[in-house]
């Protein structure tokens, strides 16, 4: 029985909290028999979840691996991703987490025992990458959809890079990279869906990093990441993109201590980084620490991410109503009473970017529906004739060429096809899986 367990809010627990490690518990599944997707997960005789379906993915999510040798681009379907999430491990609610104990504690039953433990939160401060000729550009581009209106809800797609350091974790397992980036995504979604109008995240692409030089990451001397200048980078490559141009937010994760300037020096006790409002924009990239496999960075990430849809800190500018102090999801100190939730000034703050033309990203789904073959892997060494590839997708037309697609993108072809009527369309197919692209593709 495949699911994922990332559903607080519809949790039923008695008085007695959870200590930060739990005691082993035997989950049990029940499922509802006229409703398949409903699911009733009995965790304690006093805890229990009530599980709906639920997805965080697109249609079509592009896999994308970055070695020595390059970049190997995959697209599969969200569906089939999701059939390899595991049962036994995930999120309970905001801040606890349920992992699978060592087989020396399981139940003679043969049940699996599991442990509930509390997720620790990183401790430190959040920064935000503030340009000031990017945030004043950005200002003078604010042109509000005609009356205001709000849209029913919204969209985020979500591009996820898992840093070197942050892959290496997970020991070359890619399914156990994949589920624990999706449980992460999906906690970010359930965060946005508590607003008004509620928000979505539509994850697109996933990047696993294999090498060390990554090309998106400045460190210092010492190694750790120099948080502003990385995003400033990331902004700086967005062009040279086309991944990076398609999507409407990117996020890196990464468990190396993220550098930032404070006051006349530099310090180690940033979280993470962002452009605020800089969503759908060409300054749509975040990056904050995460300990992989333990959710730790989830607080950070929704953080970030509210920075990009316009969000300041609670008791900065455009929020000074909100005491930081209060410990909401945008307070500048991490680890807050209320991290779970936005302040009355962070979503006022999100609903004003909304009605700006400059954010219609959100209120569209512009995932790129792409066509490709699973039949026509290529092998390795072997070279693939683009028009001849074009020609075999569409073997009724006499005429179709290979045209070549812009900033060089060695992971699609472009065919055009000539209608009877002499209207000319175009076709945009993925290469084979296995096709290595450029660092810049």
């Amino acid at each position: 029985m495949l699911m994922w367990f990332c559903f607080w809010g519809l949790i039923s627990i008695s008085s007695q909290e959870f200590v930060e490690r739990g005691p082993a518990v035997y989950q049990q599944v029940y499922e509802d028999r006229e409703d398949q997707s409903q699911k009733l997960l009995v965790i304690h005789d006093d805890y229990s979840l009530q599980l709906r379906k639920a997805s965080v993915l697109a249609d079509r999510v592009l896999l994308r691996n970055l070695r020595d040798e390059g970049i190997t681009d995959r697209h599969v379907a969200g569906a089939h991703l999701e059939r390899y999430l595991h049962e036994d491990v995930g999120l309970i609610n905001a801040t606890h987490r349920i992992d699978p104990v060592p087989l020396t504690e399981r139940f003679t039953s043969g049940k699996a025992a599991h442990r509930i433990s509390k997720i620790i939160v990183n401790e430190g401060i959040d920064g935000v990458a503030d340009d000031g000729d990017i945030l004043d550009e950005a200002a003078t581009e604010r042109i509000l959809f005609p009356g205001g209106q709000l849209p029913e809800n919204f969209t985020l797609e979500l591009f996820f890079v898992s840093d070197y350091n942050h892959t290496k974790y997970f020991k070359q397992e890619e399914n156990n990279l994949l589920e624990y980036i999706i449980v992460f995504t999906h906690a970010i979604s359930l965060h946005l869906q508590r607003l008004t109008p509620p928000g979505f995240v539509s994850l697109t692409g996933i990047q696993a990093t294999y090498t060390v030089r990554d090309p998106y990451i400045v460190l210092n001397e010492k190694g750790d990441i120099l948080g502003h200048e990385t995003v400033r980078r990331l902004g700086d490559l967005h062009g040279k993109n086309q991944t990076m141009r398609k999507v409407d937010a990117l996020y890196l994760a990464t468990p190396r201590d993220i550098v930032g300037k404070r006051g006349e020096g530099m310090t180690s006790d940033f979280l993470g980084f962002a452009f605020p409002g800089g969503v759908c924009t060409a300054w749509k990239f975040a990056i904050g620490e995460d300990l992989p496999g333990r959710y730790s960075g989830l607080p950070t990430a929704v953080h970030e991410i509210g920075h990009l849809l316009g969000c300041n800190h609670d008791g900065g500018k455009d929020a000074e109503l909100c005491s930081p102090n209060l410990g909401f999801i945008m307070s500048p100190h991490a680890g807050g009473n209320r991290n779970y939730e936005f302040s009355s000034c962070s979503k006022s703050a999100i609903q004003t970017l909304l009605q700006e033309r400059s954010a219609i990203c959100l209120r569209e789904n512009n995932t790129q529906r792409i066509v490709f073959s699973p039949n026509l892997a290529k092998k390795a060494g072997k070279v693939l004739n683009a028009t001849d590839y074009c020609r075999s997708f569409f073997p009724n037309y006499h005429n179709v060429p290979h045209m070549k697609v812009m900033h060089e993108d060695n992971c699609s072809f472009r065919c055009p096809i000539q209608e009877k009527n002499g209207k000319q369309l175009y076709a945009l197919l993925t290469a084979p899986n296995g096709t290595p692209c450029d660092e810049n593709n």
